[in-house]
């Protein structure tokens, strides 16, 4: 068990990795494909810029994606329930604090109270979407 435990770590720390590499750009968006860039760029929706709708997403998904792996990570069971998915969200919450401190240092980008807030949100999301999709199996999901 103990020899398999870093394949339950290996997802959290290659999705913060992934965020990381992410804010480390300038523009983001730029790493996407030309066509995919331009296409965000130009299109409306309701007369709102794709960006402003795009952009809170990817917060939200990338953090409550590392919240759901996290819960994964630190060994979910269910008579610790609360204490894990709120260690998840603490965690989750710290790394998106600490990823807006870092963008402080990349040109172009600045700390955003509301990107940190969308993040938390993503990371109670994940945890939400953990527990709807665990609480009727019941069992104990540690090596799940």
């Amino acid at each position: 068990m103990k020899s398999r435990s870093w394949t339950r770590w290996l997802p959290v720390i290659l999705t913060a990795l992934v965020i990381f590499l992410l804010s480390s750009s300038s523009d983001p968006y730029g790493l996407l494909p030309e066509k995919v860039y331009r296409w965000i760029y130009l299109t409306h929706i309701w007369n709102i810029r794709l960006t402003k709708i795009v952009g809170p997403l990817a917060h939200m998904s990338a953090f409550g994606l590392l919240a759901f792996f996290l819960i994964r990570a630190l060994g979910y069971k269910q008579s610790n329930a609360h204490k894990t998915l709120g260690l998840a969200l603490v965690l989750t919450s710290l790394y998106a604090l600490s990823d807006e401190f870092h963008q402080l240092f990349v040109p172009g980008r600045a700390f955003e109270l509301l990107d940190l807030a969308l993040d938390s949100l993503g990371g109670l999301a994940g945890i939400l979407l953990w527990h709807l999709t665990h609480r009727s199996k019941g069992a104990e999901t540690q090596d799940h």
